[in-house]
């Protein structure tokens, strides 16, 4: 009678440790860690994982879609100056080459003058368009501020030129041959700098020396630091 007494007692305590103190245990650890609460054969504490996981997929997805619109610019859709800012923080401990571009519109107070603010605005969203065309998925374009836009380009190096060159001319050949009657003619004005390993502190510094020769010597090119 005691051995079976002890043998079930065993059982009981197996199956209480195995189908409801451990499965809350893990969802326990689950939900302090933020991630999904695993399924357990337990009807109960399925149901619970099952309810909890909907919502928390919910509240995610919510997350990142306000996280997304809260790094976006709103008129152009790219990256906005918060974004950059954490990229920059991101890729100070990169280990890996990178090219930084600064660019500017080349007279874009006078697009704002003579035609109006909503000329401007067409006219910043055709920079943008084509800058996320001419980039690659592992690149960021941003629109800094203003008529002001910066491309981080990572795994790049100063031996790669030629596929810079080619992105920033196919650029301006684009916007001075626009023939949308909204929008007049433009050009852009690029300095890029290149760093062998990460964003350095004086990549930005470097471009934006770049992009005053650019701006000295006629405008609508690029310069190299």
């Amino acid at each position: 009678m005691l051995l079976a007494s002890a043998a079930t007692f065993v059982v009981i305590a197996y199956c209480l440790f195995r189908f409801v103190l451990h499965p809350l245990n893990e969802a326990i650890e689950a939900i302090k860690a933020e991630k999904i609460i695993p399924v357990s054969n337990s009807y109960e504490l399925n149901y619970l994982a099952l309810t909890y996981n909907e919502v928390f997929e919910d509240n995610a997805t919510t997350r990142l879609h306000l996280k997304n619109k809260a790094e976006r610019d709103e008129l152009t859709g790219l990256l906005n100056r918060s974004a950059f800012n954490s990229l920059v923080d991101f890729y100070k401990n990169a280990v890996e080459p990178m090219a930084f571009l600064i660019i500017d519109v080349d007279n874009f107070k006078t697009v704002n003058d003579t035609y109006g603010h909503a000329v401007g605005d067409l006219a910043l969203k055709k920079v943008a368009s084509l800058l996320q065309e001419c980039f690659r998925s592992n690149d960021f374009p941003v629109r800094y501020g203003g008529d002001e836009f910066t491309v981080i380009m990572t795994e790049i190096n100063s031996e790669q030129k030629g596929v810079i060159e080619r992105k920033l001319k196919y650029i301006n050949n684009t916007l001075q041959s626009i023939v949308d009657e909204e929008i007049p003619k433009l050009s852009v004005s690029v300095g890029v700098a290149f760093s062998e390993h990460g964003f350095s502190d004086d990549l930005f510094e470097k471009a934006d020396g770049a992009l005053y020769l650019t701006k000295e010597n006629g405008r609508c090119g690029y310069t190299f630091a």
